[in-house]
């Protein structure tokens, strides 16, 4: 099993969907604000999709015994702020 942090990059993410990154993309592309809530000093993890894709191909190279199950946090390690990003956008 594998537990995707904040996933960002090219690909067919939309704001729709709830993706934070695709939705403030598509938001400032259109010339709209940004909406941040609550202070803005809250964390994500920001995952890169090309990260993503090298985890999901070290995994499935991975050893497993018959009938056992593992569990894979897939992040960066490093929390960003939401207003850095909104500053960045």
């Amino acid at each position: 099993m594998l537990r995707l942090f904040t996933v960002y990059g090219p690909g067919p993410a939309s704001g729709e969907r709830g993706h934070l990154i695709a939705g403030w993309g598509d938001a400032a592309a259109a010339g709209f604000p940004l909406t941040v809530f609550g202070d803005g000093e809250q964390t994500v993890d920001l995952t890169h999709v090309s990260d993503v894709v090298e985890a999901c191909r070290l995994v499935a190279l991975a050893p497993l015994e018959d009938g056992a199950c593992r569990v894979y946090n897939i992040r960066s390690g490093t929390e960003t702020r939401i207003l850095d990003i909104a500053h960045w956008m």
